[in-house]
């Protein structure tokens, strides 16, 4: 029986003389750097599809705001540009007639001007040939200037309707990046104005886990410097590889929810390590851990 308790104490010895595990370098939270889709069209919302927590692709439609109004003066624009494509060629069937009408004037100029050498037509005769080959000209000139108008018409109507399909865009919010939903703040048929928040989304992977160190421990880290994060995984604490993305280059004071390796420390500075999460294991404003390697 005393062999047995000496062996019990010489366990409990051995045990408690075990070097523990490294303790963290610093500690801090997860975070992701969400995006705030807002409102850019003034209206109703006719259509809104995901639901929070929702996985989204790049480019899906999220919601339209109602288009309306934009697609009648859309539609009126594309009428008058109709009408002006018709005056414009009527101009040009115009300046066409106008422009024989002139040849034909000048070749009875020729013809008249060498009767007149010949003493067979009279001033007036003459006078009245050079008349009609001016305003023949003067005509086609103003045809020309008519033509120039309807075309500066017509690219200020396609100016305007570039405008309104530019505005009809607006009316449809679309994922800017493969993300998650993370908050949904307006349903369908509600009023929404210009910058009107309507969705948050955030990419999970990767996180950022902003953690802060002492002065001490800022000769420690540098950018792009792998360093290992750790983090709770049901009963146990699972370490992952992180990138250090960003050093703070002002202290500021302790955060009092943040803990520190030196508990005393007045100012701290802070720094992102961008952690790869494929599984999805580590959640925005999860704790973890900076070890420093």
């Amino acid at each position: 029986m005393k062999y047995t308790y000496i062996t019990f104490f010489c366990t409990l010895f051995f045990i408690a003389c075990k070097p523990s595990d490294k303790s963290a370098d610093a500690f801090g939270n997860f975070e992701a750097n969400d995006i705030v889709l807002s409102s850019q069209a003034q209206g109703n919302i006719i259509f809104i599809s995901s639901d929070e927590g929702a996985k989204v692709s790049m480019g899906d439609t999220l919601a339209i705001v109602d288009t309306t109004d934009v697609v009648i003066r859309i539609s009126e624009m594309n009428l008058q540009l109709k009408v002006t494509d018709t005056k414009i060629e009527k101009a040009y069937l115009s300046m066409s007639k106008t422009e024989d009408a002139i040849e034909t004037a000048k070749n009875e100029q020729r013809r008249v001007h060498q009767l007149y050498k010949d003493d067979v037509v009279t001033d007036s005769q003459k006078d009245q040939i050079d008349l009609d080959v001016l305003l023949q000209q003067k005509s086609l000139r103003q045809q020309e200037l008519e033509v120039k108008s309807l075309r500066q018409h017509k690219q200020t109507i396609n100016n305007q309707i570039d405008l309104l399909l530019n505005q009809k865009r607006k009316c449809t919010i679309t994922a800017p990046i493969n993300a998650t939903v993370l908050n949904r703040y307006k349903e369908v048929a509600e009023f929404v104005m210009n910058s009107t928040p309507i969705y948050k989304v955030a990419s999970l992977n990767p996180l950022t886990l902003r953690v802060y160190i002492s002065g001490d421990q800022l000769s420690e880290v540098t950018l792009g410097q792998t360093v290992s994060v750790a983090y709770d995984k049901g009963d146990v604490l699972k370490k992952v590889d992180g990138t250090i993305s960003w050093i703070s280059d002002k202290a500021e004071f302790t955060p009092k929810t943040i803990q520190t390796k030196a508990e005393r420390v007045a100012q701290v500075y802070a720094v992102k390590i961008r952690v790869v999460n494929p599984a999805g294991e580590m959640k925005i404003g999860m704790p973890g851990e900076l070890h420093i390697q």
